[in-house]
């Protein structure tokens, strides 16, 4: 919403050739907030209302649109780009690694020695790690009539990420980290993947992973601070990743020790030989 004014404006949506109104203003609390929009199409018709508030903890929001927009897809389009920018539109095909890693399905309780374990699905780009840029799709589904057409968007919010904070290298390649995200670049074949979104997290302001280190062809990070921290275990070769209560300390030199019965040999073992989930 580029204007001079971003509290209201006027501009043709659906392309009709007669301007359409619209008004804005933020609405939010502790936890959460975004812009609730008006749109009278034309100007001076009963409004339809659109509500882009999300949750500050979550990259991933949803977007409901009513039947007037999602029944006319000039106005979809229009929708998009007013709220969000034409050109953060994607289809499933086109969104990057970091968005994919983020629609798949979450961890779940484990058991010893994890308290968590997940897998994601492997998608390598070409070239070097670059950063997300925030991401539109439609959202179709069993909730929406007809099935095929949008109801609504889910809405990645990839700007949360910040900078890069850190590159290092790890077995044959680079392990690049965002504040909650870490991207392995391979040297040799030049392309990179997306290995670990943090998300769910208290604020997404705050970043949310800490030190890294790469051992056994494993990629190991702390997340979180204070009492919740736990040690992610990632698998780039299998897709599959878990966490880990911390034990002992993280020797700046040798990195994140472990006791107990298991060793990182084993651990790697362990989790790639998994069937689960």
């Amino acid at each position: 919403m580029a204007t001079a004014d971003p509290s209201h404006g006027r501009k043709d949506i659906d392309g009709d050739g007669v301007a359409d109104c619209w008004r804005a203003r933020w609405e939010g609390g502790r936890g959460e907030g975004g812009l609730l929009v008006e749109v009278e199409s034309p100007c001076g018709q009963p409004p339809w209302n659109l509500n882009i508030t999300s949750h500050f903890s979550e990259f991933i929001g949803s977007v409901f649109l009513p039947l007037e927009v999602a029944a006319h897809p000039d106005r979809f389009r229009g929708v998009v780009d007013l709220l969000f920018g034409s050109e953060h539109l994607r289809a499933i095909g086109t969104i990057d690694g970091s968005f994919r890693w983020l629609l798949d399905p979450p961890a779940i309780t484990a058991s010893e020695p994890w308290l968590t374990q997940g897998r994601y699905s492997q998608f390598w780009s070409a070239g070097a790690p670059s950063l997300p840029p925030c991401q539109i799709m439609p959202a179709t589904g069993s909730e929406c009539e007809p099935k095929d057409r949008p109801c609504g968007l889910v809405v990645y919010y990839a700007q949360n990420h910040g900078a890069w904070t850190s590159s290092r290298p790890c077995g044959g390649g680079r392990l690049y980290s965002t504040r909650h995200g870490l991207a392995l670049y391979d040297l040799g074949q030049d392309k990179f993947s997306w290995i670990y979104i943090s998300t769910g997290v208290d604020k997404l302001r705050r970043p949310s992973l800490g030190r890294t280190h790469c051992t056994q062809g494993l990629v190991v990070a702390e997340r979180g601070d204070g009492p919740d921290t736990v040690w992610v275990v990632i698998d780039p070769a299998s897709g599959r990743y878990g966490t880990l209560p911390p034990s002992k300390f993280w020797d700046e030199t040798r990195g994140p020790l472990i006791d107990g019965p298991y060793n990182w040999d084993t651990l790697a073992e362990v989790l790639r030989k998994s069937s689960w989930p």
